[in-house]
């Protein structure tokens, strides 16, 4: 028998429901990359800074990415007053949690510290910063299920006749909700994505004019400092810079936001002042 119309839309919302519900993909942690980031709590705690840095970097290359492991990571640099790899994993801990708050504290505390350059999203933009991509995604996929259903409902579900003129209005809202989502997230990944974004590792970086070791300087990069990659040219990368200022910058004084690799840690200093 052929399944009837106000079937088949209940069998739709529920795998629209289903797929909304599928977690996202995220790497498993055996014992051994838990036993490391235990290790590494707890030489963090014992003040050996350097060490616990070794064991979260092992735990992160045995698969173990969270935004906990990202922020601890950041803190056990920021112990060791490397500012630029600081800054680097605590932006790698709010890519996947943007709602968490002590990295946006901490890089807070390092931009009046050494002055780092950071991006201002202003409007909508400082909103979806808030944001995952997926999370835009999921709200996108969700407004063009209801705009669809609400649609299908009107026109081919006789029971809901009385309700046919709500229905295409919450048919044609959710149609321009799902359009204006659909420009913000086109936004989002030029302006706010990290895919495009870079962090200033190299504590004597500076912008040049052109890509030659004897151009004139633009600007000093502080440690820290968020750029955009706009052209990779292999041992050179032309940058975005907070300001509305581009320049030339060698690719080793900074380092991709995403996806992440892994960092070497400092050698030990003696009497290190608190972060």
């Amino acid at each position: 028998m052929p399944i009837s119309s106000h079937i088949l839309i209940s069998r739709l919302t529920w795998l629209c429901l289903c797929l909304m519900a599928l977690p996202s993909f995220s790497w498993a942690a055996n014992s051994a990359t838990i036993d490391s980031y235990q290790k590494g709590n707890a030489l963090y705690e014992a003040g050996k800074y350097q060490q616990a840095g070794k064991k979260y970097l092992d735990s992160f290359e045995q698969g173990l990415h969270s935004e906990e492991l990202f922020y601890n990571l950041g803190n056990s640099f920021f112990k060791q007053e490397n500012y630029g790899e600081a800054s680097l994993w605590y932006r790698r801990a709010l890519v996947l949690n943007p709602h968490m708050p002590e990295p946006r504290q901490n890089l807070r505390a390092l931009k009046n510290r050494v002055g780092l350059l950071e991006f201002e999203n202003k409007g909508y933009l400082k909103l979806l910063s808030h944001f995952r991509d997926n999370e835009l995604i999921s709200t996108l996929t969700l407004c063009i299920w209801i705009a669809l259903l609400s649609l299908a409902a009107a026109l081919w579900v006789n029971k809901l006749r009385p309700w046919r003129a709500l229905l295409i209005s919450v048919s044609i809202l959710f149609a321009l909700i799902s359009v204006a989502s659909i420009l913000a997230l086109k936004r989002y990944r030029q302006e706010v994505s990290p895919d495009n974004r870079a962090v200033i590792t190299s504590a004597n970086a500076v912008a040049q004019t052109a890509p030659v070791p004897d151009a004139k300087t633009v600007i000093e990069l502080p440690p820290g400092s968020e750029v955009r990659i706009v052209t990779d040219s292999g041992p050179w990368q032309y940058i975005d810079i907070p300001g509305g200022i581009r320049g030339w910058v060698r690719s080793e004084a900074l380092n991709l936001l995403w996806p992440p690799q892994a960092t070497q840690t400092l050698p030990d200093k003696s009497n290190q002042p608190a972060g």
